[in-house]
């Protein structure tokens, strides 16, 4: 295989470069080399994790990975078959029309749910880790947070980064009489609420709160931002979006039922747009 030099894009905790592997473009997730023990330990940890979380899924709506590929320059990286064209989903929905957004919204919580139903819990949602192909395809990646349910295997507990999409219980755990913070099924679709939001927005939660910790504190207090002004914008949505992303896990709809709601409102938005 050969890999590019120059970063494609880049994360916490590993940059993408652009591969080349029997003829076709490729992405390689390149993990950063830590001197530290402590360090280097929780990215093979990451590297791992995310490895495992993908051989046990398989959905058009999430990245494939083909293997791992380990060199002295880049020691810990994973090989995916795609090489996104577009690597911001809000840059890329702003000016597209409603059921596109609809459509892709509804495309990505097909793959959370595929993710579910396999006791997968991606742990870290957010417009980071989707990527559009160039056939309007999005797909999920990033798993290096994941939980993986799987009495064969038992990861070391490592706290969730947090983000604009991170839900409350993991900002301030003891408040939801928790010992700690711990991703699960209803986190992902706190997550996946925030992302609807920003999709139909076309900017961040709070984008006047330049500083994120602000924004992650505003959110986990309860505090929500408007309903976008988008005149093709239900109240069925809506109320799903609020759904997800109630304070409360116990008060968040599964996945399942976010997918029935997106499947419904794509179809009277496709409607609308027939002559």
């Amino acid at each position: 295989m050969c890999v590019e030099e120059g970063t494609v894009a880049g994360g916490r905790h590993a940059n993408v470069l652009k591969g080349r592997l029997d003829g076709r473009d490729v992405a390689v997730k390149a993990y950063r080399h830590y001197m530290h023990c402590f360090d280097h330990d929780q990215v093979r940890m990451r590297c791992q994790k995310e490895t495992h979380a993908h051989n046990l899924l398989s959905h058009r709506n999430i990245v494939p990975l083909v293997g791992v590929y380990s060199t002295q320059e880049h020691p810990l990286s994973l090989v995916f078959d795609i090489l996104a064209e577009h690597q911001d989903l809000i840059a890329y929905l702003r000016d597209k029309p409603y059921a596109t957004k609809v459509q892709l919204l509804a495309e990505i919580a097909r793959g959370l749910h595929h993710m579910h139903a396999m006791g997968v819990v991606h742990g870290n949602l957010e417009r980071a880790n989707i990527v559009v192909e160039s056939d309007c395809t999005p797909r999920i990646t990033g798993l290096g947070s994941a939980f993986v349910q799987s009495p064969q295997v038992n990861w070391p507990e490592v706290p969730p980064e947090l983000t604009r999409c991170s839900a409350p219980e993991l900002v301030n755990p003891g408040r939801f009489g928790l010992p700690r913070a711990q991703i699960t099924k209803q986190s992902d679709v706190y997550s996946f609420g925030v992302l609807a939001y920003e999709v139909l927005a076309g900017d961040c939660v709070f984008p006047h709160l330049r500083a994120d910790i602000a924004a992650i504190y505003a959110m986990s207090s309860g505090t929500r931002p408007p309903r976008p002004h988008d005149p093709e914008l239900s109240n069925r949505f809506w109320d799903m979006i609020n759904k997800c992303w109630a304070n409360e896990p116990s008060e968040r709809i599964p996945i399942a039922e976010v997918v029935s709601a997106l499947e419904i409102e794509l179809e009277e938005a496709r409607a609308k747009l027939s002559p």
